[in-house]
């Protein structure tokens, strides 16, 4: 069957190019916290967030942004996080997502102009 009459195309404007997205913040992220590879995305720490009444704060939206290379987005969500801590407790796999949290916003600090 032909990709062009399978019934639907993604538009151009919503394509991803995975293969030359800047994954800097990705990379950072998993280098200083080693446990965020654990992170198995179940949502229960966006869940349990109390600062979701005013926006999402997610940590697997956050690691899914910096994986596509949307930087500023989830440095966006990372700023907005409270750390109550309540994510942390919350955890199946016992990741200290704080640390993700602080993380993010280290690297936004240390590489302002690329942000």
């Amino acid at each position: 069957m032909n990709k062009e009459t399978f019934g639907f195309k993604i538009p151009t404007g919503r394509q991803i190019d995975l293969s030359t997205a800047d994954i800097h913040l990705f990379n950072w992220i998993h280098s200083r916290v080693k446990e965020s590879f654990q992170c198995i995305g179940c949502g229960s720490c966006t869940a349990v967030c109390i600062q979701t009444n005013e926006s999402i704060v997610s940590i697997r939206k956050i690691l899914l942004l910096s994986a596509r290379g949307f930087h500023p987005e989830a440095k966006r969500m990372a700023e907005e996080c409270n750390l109550c801590g309540r994510c942390i407790m919350i955890c199946p796999r016992g990741i200290y997502t704080r640390n993700i949290m602080h993380a993010v916003i280290q690297y936004s600090i240390e590489n302002d102009h690329e942000v």
